[in-house]
């Protein structure tokens, strides 16, 4: 099972498994809408909203942190990371390729949030890597989210 899931995530990651839509067409076309539906509910501090965007199995991946598997999970570092009067986020999709009932978007992000100890606002921006999966529904839904810093840390 787990070398069949990953023959697949490989084709899909690849961009050249079944139905491979490239960066067009309907299907990357829904998966960039789901990428910023999230996005929208990051910046309207809709918890419930960031979580629905994520499958049940879904997991959460950020340096210097756990990670974060399954959606009760993730709810708690989101509330965290909305907790915080300073958060924002902005993405800059770069790429987004769909193979199959897999896809992936990968970019840039950019978050600004109250540094531990000092209390002042600090930025951070990396790169990101999003793996979707089609739902039983159609819809698109995020299964695999990492978040990698390429800036030094301000104040460290």
């Amino acid at each position: 099972m787990k070398a069949a899931t990953a023959a697949l995530l490989c084709a899909a990651l690849a961009g050249c498994g079944p139905g491979a839509a490239g960066s067009g067409g309907a299907d990357s076309d829904a998966v960039r809408a789901a990428e910023q539906a999230q996005l929208a509910a990051y910046r309207a501090r809709d918890a419930g909203a960031v979580v629905a965007g994520y499958a049940a199995d879904a997991s959460v991946i950020v340096a210097g942190q756990p990670p974060a598997s399954g959606r009760e999970a993730i709810r708690g570092n989101v509330a965290r990371m909305m907790a915080d009067p300073a958060f924002s986020i902005s993405l800059e999709n770069r790429k987004t390729e769909v193979g199959g009932a897999l896809a992936y978007t990968r970019g840039v992000y950019r978050v600004t949030y109250t540094q531990p100890g000092s209390g002042q606002p600090a930025r951070e921006e990396g790169q990101y890597l999003t793996v979707f999966r089609r739902q039983a529904d159609g819809a698109w839904k995020a299964v695999e989210d990492v978040a990698a810093r390429t800036d030094p840390p301000e104040g460290g």
